[in-house]
Parts: structure tokens; sequence; C-alpha cells
């Protein structure tokens, strides 16, 4: 069996090509997608919006998601289980 060896050259080559390699963009998971949009998201609670009505936007534009799965994205986990029961502040 032979040895493969690579030059100090060639892996600074091959590490330079890895750091520079443009970043492939596709498709983004439904939780990605929130996360992107939280800002708006936000700012549509902050408005008086509810869970349900931004869903809807939401799902108008052909993303599908409950009123309550949108919240747990948004909302940080400590917070969320203090409005899960809708006993908090919003």
């Amino acid at each position: 069996m032979s040895i493969k060896t690579v030059s100090a050259e060639q892996l600074k080559r091959i590490e330079n090509a890895m750091k520079n390699a443009p970043k492939i963009d596709g498709p983004l998971s439904v939780g990605d997608a929130i996360r992107k949009l939280s800002g708006g998201i936000k700012s549509m609670r902050a408005k008086g919006h509810s869970w349900q009505q931004i869903a809807d936007v939401l799902r108008m534009e052909g993303i599908t998601i409950s009123a309550e799965t949108l919240r747990r994205y948004v909302t940080p986990k400590s917070t969320a289980k203090r409005t899960a029961g809708g006993g908090g502040s919003a």
C-alpha cells in the first residue's frame, strides 16, 4: 500500500480555498425563515397583531406554521414559559 502525502504548500492552498469558498444559498427551513423574519414579526406584535394573524400572513406567503409554533420560535424560552398559558403581558 502506498502512502500519499500532502505538501505544506498544498495544504495552505486547500485551506485558503475552503476558507474563501462562497456560501451556497439554498432553501431555508421554516425555523430558519422565522428567525430571519423575527424583526418583522416582533414589529407586528408591537403593533398589536396576534400570533394567529402573523401566522396567517406567513401562510398566505407559503409558510405553513401554527400560531403556537410561531410563538415558540420567536419568544425566548424563559418568556415562553410565562406566556404559554396567556398569563404574561404581551
